[in-house]
């Protein structure tokens, strides 16, 4: 009631403001006006520049330095305007940006084929460069730098990505339309400025939602886990060891408020679950009463988004469940998901303990129906 008080009274506050600017002769000024954006080839007040080549990976570019040799490479690029009409299934880009002002640039070509005479299309435009190639391999020399082992510079790769708190033994999941959410955390990872370590050098292992986990997009499609620790990170792919990274200490602190804010904010999913992707099983089975309804992943997804409260651990699985999910992995590592009477069991075939979470009936009965209607 006082919000939409306040939201009323500010209405008409604003309203007398414009009728009395109109009387007295002055102009309103909008109120969130953005700054005029220099010409494509004339900047200058540059704050950022982001870098996505053609395998999906992103930089961003803030380093002082860094920023003045491009922006010197731009401003010298010889651009005169053209009037080629953009074709672009393939292409590659980079956005510069100012305070309130943002440039978008795009090529159709993978870098490999940048010639120095290049067609760059602008969001002003197309234009014809003089220094194309030598553009681009300053872009892909500051992706190579910034990100020496391929696996901190994400950009569009990302399929899904789930944080993990593995003393709860809950996750959150992430996928396209949670973007607003992702993205400063894959800004964060971008930043970390990694530096290879032994890794007793990392410090503890962070507690709450301190794991983060990156699924890939594409026919190689992987899975990345970054492990916080104190000073740094540990990081896998496919459950091999990439290695152990110092890390940038604030931007590292920043990356771990921002996952655990995202982790709050967000329906918990039983962990271990929530880590079954397809590409990695090799079997599965969907059993109602005991009778097998399905076979194959179809609804892989129904089962890992399933909510779930607090996980307790149990002795053993039920014996006759109303609904079971046996999932085969091409690892060897076996999963068993049981529901009965609103409750969910987790057992894996690498784990000693069987884990029980609440997820009430109502879940329970959508998930049959849906089994049911396959």
């Amino acid at each position: 009631m006082k919000k939409r008080f306040f939201q009323k009274m500010f209405a008409f506050v604003l309203v007398l403001t414009m009728l009395g600017s109109i009387f007295c002769g002055a102009a309103v000024i909008p109120l969130d006006k953005e700054t005029e954006a220099p010409a494509p080839f004339a900047l200058s007040d540059v704050c950022s520049v982001t870098y996505r080549n053609g395998s999906g990976q992103q930089i961003t570019i803030t380093n002082r330095p860094m920023l003045e040799q491009f922006v010197a490479l731009m401003n010298t690029a010889g651009a005169k305007p053209s009037q080629v009409n953009p074709n672009l299934p393939n292409g590659i880009g980079f956005s510069v940006r100012g305070q309130g002002w943002e440039i978008g640039y795009t090529l159709n070509c993978l870098p490999q084929d940048v010639q120095e005479q290049q067609i760059i299309f602008t969001s002003q435009g197309a234009y014809q460069v003089q220094n194309g190639k030598t553009i681009i391999k300053f872009l892909e020399d500051a992706l190579a730098t910034l990100d020496p082992y391929g696996c901190f510079a994400m950009g569009r790769r990302v399929q899904q990505l789930r944080i993990l708190d593995n003393q709860k033994r809950q996750a959150a999941l992430l996928d396209y339309d949670r973007e607003e959410d992702f993205a400063p955390i894959l800004e964060s990872l971008e930043l970390l400025k990694p530096q290879k370590v032994e890794k007793d050098q990392l410090g503890l292992p962070l507690a709450g939602a301190s794991e983060l986990r990156i699924e890939t997009i594409g026919r190689d499609s992987k899975e990345y886990s970054y492990q916080l620790y104190q000073y740094g990170v540990a990081v896998q792919s496919n459950g091999e060891e990439v290695g152990s990274f110092l890390c940038d200490l604030p931007v590292r602190k920043q990356l771990y408020r921002e996952m655990q804010s995202v982790f709050d904010g967000s329906s918990k999913h039983a962990s271990w679950m929530s880590l079954a992707r397809a590409g990695r099983i090799r079997g599965m089975e969907v059993m109602v009463d005991g009778k097998v309804v399905e076979e194959g992943v179809t609804h892989l997804e129904n089962w890992k988004g399933l909510r779930v409260g607090s996980a307790t651990e149990r002795e053993a699985l039920w014996t006759a469940p109303e609904l079971e999910c046996r999932t085969h992995f091409v690892t060897g590592v076996d999963y068993r998901v049981q529901i009965l009477n609103g409750k969910l069991r987790i057992w894996a075939s690498d784990m000693p303990q069987v884990l029980e979470y609440t997820i009430g009936t109502q879940q329970q009965e959508a998930l049959l129906i849906t089994l049911q209607n396959a």
